[in-house]
């Protein structure tokens, strides 16, 4: 086994991954038997990618479940998360239209815009004494 790091300047490891693959893909021939791993950050953040469509439909249960608990009104509920479904919806449109990578940067930007959209109404209702 031949383990090679890195460090990257000014690079997004997403970027930085897809380019040392293409090179490696196009100049180096393996043996037979033999396979290149990619380890380290980039195998965590692959490993939490793929893990996420399972976390996000658990989230959106347990979002809508408080919000239903804390307005007692499930039209208040479905409309925060519908809201927020369009905000991740609009933040992969501005991601594509932009040509930036999904990366631990934008995924969790997208997790604050989530928070963001669930906390305003909950501060507008819990503070002005509104339920539904």
């Amino acid at each position: 086994m031949i383990a090679i790091t890195a460090r990257f300047k000014q690079r997004d490891l997403g970027s930085t991954l897809k380019e040392i693959q293409q090179k490696i893909k196009s100049q180096v021939v393996l043996p037979v038997g033999y396979s290149i791993e990619y380890g380290g950050a980039y195998a965590e953040q692959q490993k939490a990618f793929s893990e996420t469509p399972f976390n996000i439909d658990k989230l959106c249960v347990s979002c809508f479940c408080s919000y239903t608990f804390l307005f007692r009104n499930i039209k208040v509920s479905l409309l925060i998360i519908l809201i927020a479904v369009l905000g991740v919806a609009g933040s992969f449109i501005a991601l594509f239209l932009t040509g930036t990578p999904l990366n631990v940067g934008s995924y969790t930007g997208i997790i604050m815009i989530v928070g963001i959209i669930g906390e305003n109404p909950s501060l507008h209702f819990c503070n002005t004494g509104m339920r539904g």
